[in-house]
């Protein structure tokens, strides 16, 4: 997973851009607020970068050749390039998919596409606007063993299978056309002891239809497809990684289009996580009307909307740290009492649930123990190398 650098500033121009984009489906005044947004940029370059990291290079192009106002040749041209670029990768992937789906399926076993394979199909205007890292599909447990010879016979190669914890499924690679294509088969949406309460059949049930490369493809019903993308949200808001824009664009947006369709009491009884994200969500992008009045999300107050991303270590080095100018004090005051926002998608809190626990107790205490184990290690590293060294 690509780490991302964190927003030093949320009221940056440069961020207002970025999740002004995230929009899938904007209407007038979006758009013009998008081309305000655009216009507003002095550095170019630190926004295609940043677009870049988070996943929104297709979706700025989009969005910059739909508003009348003028943006540098050369910064369309870039943007063009990135987006070709993408639509191109998503062709040699979605082809791939649409292969693996007949073959295994020929072979009597029905896969499920997730994440961002399902949405690039389902909701993104083109397929190629939304980036993927690999394709992700979900097989019966049962047929596991079946689907890797399968997919062994397709030219596909075992990169690593997950164990314990983690153990939820198999990496593949295969070189189709000159491109590496990665793809994960999952047999369980979720990790053993994973602390989701989504909801989920087993095996999980058939939902939604979408065609790949002409190809049916089926993913979860819209509810649990919605969890199981915030609570991936969740799960990587980590101290490690950052939050990457084009996962609020793929929330924000899935929850829009089935809006109308989505059962939300269900969701609120089986899968309240939903409605905390979106919540918090709001802060970045602010939900669309429509979705606020099908779904009972309830927004906090005010000083919970202003959003920015963990800064602290071990997002960074303190070496790091110090070389951008920023001194221990403040390295320790980010790292032991981080944003607001943050922390709450962090604990999967909502916008309007009690902090204090966590921020005054459970967090400091998580960061102290991550500190002692991480010197520990050092120590019994060092130990190791000076007993190696004397032998």
């Amino acid at each position: 997973m690509m780490q991302v650098a964190s927003p030093r500033v949320n009221g940056s121009a440069t961020m207002r851009a970025l999740c002004a984009c995230t929009g899938l489906d904007p209407d007038d005044l979006t758009i013009e607020e998008i081309g305000d947004r655009l216009v507003e940029i002095a550095n170019w370059d630190e926004l295609i970068q940043r677009a870049e990291q988070n996943g929104l290079a297709p979706l700025v192009y989009w969005h910059a050749r739909r508003i009348a106002r003028p943006i540098p040749t050369k910064n369309v041209l870039t943007l063009r390039a990135l987006y070709t670029r993408n639509r191109h990768l998503s062709e040699i992937r979605f082809a791939t998919l649409a292969n693996v789906l007949q073959r295994l399926e020929a072979q009597g076993m029905r896969l499920l596409v997730l994440k961002g394979a399902a949405l690039a199909n389902l909701i993104y205007p083109e397929p190629g606007l939304r980036p993927m890292g690999d394709l992700d599909v979900l097989v019966d447990p049962r047929h596991l063993d079946q689907a890797v010879k399968v997919l062994g016979d397709l030219g596909f190669t075992t990169v690593a299978k997950t164990e314990g914890l983690g153990d939820k499924h198999v990496v593949f690679t295969a070189n189709v056309n000159g491109t590496v294509v990665r793809l994960e088969l999952h047999h369980r949406l979720y990790s053993p002891g994973s602390r989701s309460k989504a909801e989920a059949s087993d095996p999980p049930e058939r939902g939604l239809q979408f065609s790949v490369c002409g190809w049916p493809g089926a993913t979860l019903p819209p509810e649990a497809f919605l969890g199981h993308i915030c609570n991936h949200l969740v799960g990587h808001t980590t101290v490690f990684l950052g939050v990457r824009l084009i996962w609020v664009a793929d929330i924000i947006g899935f929850a829009d289009h089935f809006a109308e369709t989505i059962d939300w009491d269900r969701v609120a009884s089986k899968q309240p996580m939903v409605l905390k994200v979106l919540s918090l969500l709001n802060a970045i992008c602010p939900l669309p009307g429509k979705l606020l009045r099908a779904a009972p999300v309830r927004l906090g107050r005010t000083d919970s909307y202003r959003w920015g991303d963990f800064d602290g270590w071990p997002r960074a080095s303190l070496a790091s740290f110090r070389v951008s100018g920023k001194g221990y004090r403040r390295v320790a005051v980010d790292t032991f009492f981080p944003p607001t926002w943050w922390l709450r998608l962090h604990s999967g809190l909502a916008s309007s649930d009690p902090l204090w626990p966590r921020r005054w107790v459970l967090h400091p205490l998580d960061m102290l123990g991550l500190t002692l184990r991480v010197v520990r290690e050092r120590a019994e590293l060092a130990a190791r190398k000076v007993t190696h060294g004397s032998g």
